[in-house]
């Protein structure tokens, strides 16, 4: 019987920031051993999480910022001299733009273009990043709805072979961090940007606070991003500081998974939304927005609870439901654990795109 080879694939990163979905999503694809992986890094950021990655391939090229367009394509070239590569894959409009270099370099690699998000470029910046896509030979999309979002407004993309393929996750590690769980805690993790409807969160807090006087309840909000002072200062004016707590960019963030009791996602745009899934491998109840992706990672009232993205009343109501009846929540976290394991485990994240590079590369 014949084995089958191990496929030769160039991930194109923007960073190595294993806090943000793409690098992690990246490092569990390259652990599969049924792929030989090549990764090209087009930014210096996170660079402490180097070790993590050559723990599994030594073959990485990272571009220095400083580096001209031109001597990138040269570091490029020498980096793949020699080497058979079958697949490349990019996301974002650099790392595509990279990818197309690539594949111009290595024409019989095939080029597998992923979308992330639901968001494309407008006008003239659109209409180059377009011109990338007829140097495809496959799309994914991480959702129906990034799927649904992109495809509908892209001539080129509309007819081309594609996937619809949810991301994987794993357990986070759980270190000792100096948050000390006070009372019932509701957890975000990930970017602060405008889509991501932090304040519908906030103002819920104010009526938890206000309205049901509850003084054992709070709010942990993980990360950085251009809303983050707005939104602090938001909360200091309206005197919620004591119960909300804004952490800042952190590189581990496993423990304040361990503090939680529910995790709490109001964006009206997400993609998918990868520390919903780490947060129910954990066993945490997911309290999402009913938009974006979020229906598909939660059946509402079985394995999480989905609420208008604009009624911080049905938010403040469902936490103070889910905060006074624990067994109702501890069914809702069980099952979402349980959901999370069968279809969102890093195994059957990289049987799904084991499945596709086979198909393109036959």
């Amino acid at each position: 019987m014949m084995t089958q080879k191990n496929i030769n694939i160039v991930h194109i990163l923007p960073n190595l920031d294993v806090c943000g979905g793409t690098p992690q999503k990246t490092l569990d694809l390259i652990g599969d051993n049924r792929i030989n992986p090549f990764i090209i890094v087009y930014s210096e950021h996170a660079q402490e999480n180097l070790p993590k990655y050559k723990n599994i391939t030594t073959q990485i090229l990272i571009l220095k910022d400083a580096d001209p367009f031109f001597q990138r394509i040269l570091k490029i070239f020498q980096f793949l001299k020699g080497k058979n590569i079958d697949i490349i894959q990019a996301q974002f409009a650099y790392g595509e733009l990279l990818g197309v270099v690539v594949k111009l370099i290595k024409p019989s690699a095939k080029l597998l273009i992923c979308f992330v998000g639901p968001f494309l470029d407008r006008g003239f910046k659109g209409k180059i990043r377009s011109l990338f896509y007829l140097f495809a030979n496959h799309f994914v999309y991480v959702s129906k709805y990034v799927h649904k979002s992109i495809a509908s407004r892209s001539l080129i993309l509309k007819n081309r072979t594609f996937d619809i393929l949810h991301n994987g996750a794993n357990l986070r590690e759980i270190s000792n961090l100096n948050y000390k769980k006070r009372g019932f805690t509701c957890l975000y993790i990930g970017g602060f940007v405008e889509w991501k409807n932090h304040k519908l969160l906030i103002d819920a807090f104010k009526i938890i606070c206000q309205k049901n006087n509850y003084n054992d309840t709070y709010l942990i909000l993980v990360g950085d991003g251009p809303k983050l002072d707005e939104l602090k200062n938001y909360t200091k004016a309206i005197g919620l500081q004591k119960y909300i707590h804004f952490t800042g960019y952190q590189k581990d963030i496993g423990y304040y998974f361990s503090v939680a009791d529910l995790y709490c996602h109001p964006s009206y745009a997400e993609g998918f939304g990868v520390a919903v899934v780490e947060a129910m491998l954990h066993g945490i109840t997911p309290v999402l927005a009913n938009s974006g992706a979020f229906p598909e990672l939660v059946d509402n009232y079985s394995n999480g609870v989905l609420l208008p993205h604009d009624d911080p009343y049905a938010w403040a109501e469902m936490i103070r439901t889910l905060k006074n009846n624990p067994k109702h929540l501890n069914e809702l976290s069980a099952q979402a654990k349980l959901s999370a394991e069968e279809r969102f485990s890093a195994e059957a994240f990289q049987d799904r795109y084991w499945n596709v590079y086979k198909r393109i590369t036959s």
